[in-house]
Order: C-alpha cells, then structure tokens, then sequence
C-alpha cells in the first residue's frame, strides 16, 4: 500500500527530511512507535529546541512521509506502508512502512550483495514457496529452511535455473547468459540466512521461511507477474491463481482464511475477517457463496493439515502447477493432482 496520507500533503523536502529517509533506508522497516525517536532527534537538531518522542503525532509522521514520496517518486522509489501477515488487527501501531523500488525484481534487488549462482538458489526456494508449496490443496507459500538448503542448492538437472531482470541491467544480462551450476548446502545455509538477517526472509518457530512485510511490498507486481497465470479463455471464468489479493483490503495474503471451495479465489487476512463479515447479512463467501468456515487457512496452518474440503477436480491453471524446481517434500497426504 502507498502513505495514506493525501499526495499534496505540505512541505518542502530539506535536511530532516534527508536525514528521515536515510534512517528509514538503514533499517529493512520501520514503524510509527520506531520512528517517533528518530523524527524527534531530527526535529530537535532542526529547530534547535528539544522535542520528546511523545510530541510526535502521526500527523507528523505523515506529513514526513509525503513529503519524501514527492521527492523519490520520479526515482521509482516510495516509501510504502503494510501490516505483516499474522498481525492480530489493522491498527495505526502495527503497520510497517519501508523505502519500496516500484519496478522491483529478485535479480535487481540482490545483485549487490549475491552471486548469480545465489540468485538462482534464491528463485528456487521462492519458486518452492509459491508453486510447489503453493496448491489448491494447500496454500503454504512457505518453505522449511533445511529442506529449501538441502533439496534446492543445486538446479534442476539438465535445466539452467535463471533470474531475468526486468529492467535489462548488466546483472541481469550476466545471470541469463551464465550457466547455473548451483551452490553447496552450507553455502546455501548462509544464503538463508542472510536473506534473513537482510529482511527478505523470516523464520518462523516451526522453521519455516516466508517472505517478509518489506519483500512482499517490494516485490507484489515481481510475485502476480511470474505466479498467476493468464485466462485462457474469458468464457471459462476466473480461474484459480496462486498470487491472491484479500477480499477486504486488496492486500496480497500469504497468512490468513480461505473460501472452503477450493476453486474459489476469495481469501482475507486474519485481521480482515472479522470487520469483514460484521458489515455482511451472512457468513458467505462473497464470491461464490459458499459457507464460510474460518477452518480453511492459508499459510503455516495449511501445512499443519487445515486443508479445504474436496471439491470438482479443476482443470482451470493445471499448467500452472507444474513446479519449475525440483520439489521439497510436501506432506503424504498433499493432493498432488492440482
């Protein structure tokens, strides 16, 4: 989501706003209670007068953010704002904000700092999350970190594993042409974990990696375009997609409920829910009417055996099952048909 502040917000971008933006840069997130101390550090130096973390409203805060977003905009940069995942409410407090490339890919984002042959591991495991984890059956988009190490470090046999960059950049040249020869596992262990200590990842309790507030911001447009499939014919109707926006807020949902009926594309967040149905006569889903459970999941949950019940096999995205990487284990009793 962009600032919901207004676009014409006033103020003239200068020092503080500078030193703001690089603050926000320096860290993979930031919240308003984060930032409260850092925009009264900067005030304070600017206005040569004390001003306590208290005295900042979000006002304040808004009125910072605009006024960067106006400043970075033609760079393709804004500083945009989400609430993680498994958040327990939309609230003020819990939302996110980060500095987002608008025209963002893996390849772009990680050339800096990951070897070519890292990157392709890296599109492996995200491959993993969103198409082999990623089912009618179940709808993990998570992967384990060992098995993503161990399962995914080398490319598929006889098949290049490739990252093409979207805006053509020697990087990305360097990386379509280049044979991937893989990586070892411990080198792919470090991988992991510096996709996390970068804020890229995050590593659940139970293991499990997932995409980040930051990462799925930055890179929502990446996931739609590489994921979801194309209708084949506008006379089937809509057909089941892998990257799903919540029924409630549009935002992309990777932890949350289902529609039981697993064709169905209707999902929220958990913190959707209940704001949702509180404004509907009954507890359906709005799009095909079907008894809304609160038992189908998306996420960790769906791995846990939360599955929705059968329902007609669809053939609608059959093409779009099919992994590009070689499969981390999934369940005995994953329904492999999809």
């Amino acid at each position: 989501m962009a600032s919901p502040v207004a676009e014409d917000a006033p103020g003239h971008y200068n020092n503080s706003h500078c030193a703001f933006l690089q603050a926000v840069l320096a860290r993979s997130t930031i919240t308003f209670e984060e930032a409260k101390p850092v925009l009264a550090a900067i005030m304070t130096a600017q206005e040569n007068r004390p001003t306590l973390p208290n005295d900042i409203t979000f006002a304040d805060f808004n009125n910072f953010i605009n006024t960067i977003n106006a400043a970075i905009h033609d760079f393709d940069y804004e500083i945009r704002y989400t609430y993680p995942q498994n958040a327990p409410s939309r609230t003020q407090e819990s939302a996110v904000y980060a500095v987002v490339n608008m025209s963002s890919d893996p390849a772009t984002q990680l050339a800096t700092t990951h070897s070519p042959d890292e990157i392709s591991f890296v599109k492996r495991v995200l491959d993993a999350m969103f198409e082999t984890h990623n089912r009618q059956s179940r709808e993990v988009m998570a992967v384990k970190g060992m098995e993503a190490a161990s399962n995914l470090c080398k490319p598929p046999r006889n098949r290049e594993s490739n990252i093409s960059s979207t805006n053509g950049d020697t990087q990305g040249q360097a990386t379509q042409s280049a044979p991937d020869k893989g990586i070892t596992v411990v080198q792919a262990e470090k991988v992991l974990e510096k996709m996390v200590d970068e804020g890229w990842f995050m590593k659940s309790r139970a293991g499990y990696l997932s995409l980040t507030p930051r990462a799925l911001m930055e890179l929502r447009g990446w996931l739609v375009e590489s994921y979801n499939e194309e209708p084949d014919d506008e006379d089937e109707g809509p057909q089941w997609q892998r990257i799903k926006m919540c029924e409630a807020c549009r935002d992309i949902v990777t932890v949350g409920q289902r529609c039981a009926n697993r064709e169905c594309n209707c999902r929220l967040h958990d913190f959707c829910t209940t704001a949702f149905f509180r404004t509907q006569s009954e507890r359906k889903c709005p799009t095909c009417k079907t008894e809304w459970t609160s038992n189908n999941f998306v996420g960790e949950r769906a791995a846990r055996g939360a599955v929705a019940p059968a329902s007609r096999h669809s053939t609608a995205g059959a093409s779009a099952s099919t992994s590009r990487t070689r499969p981390v284990s999934i369940p005995d009793d994953e329904d492999s048909s999809d």
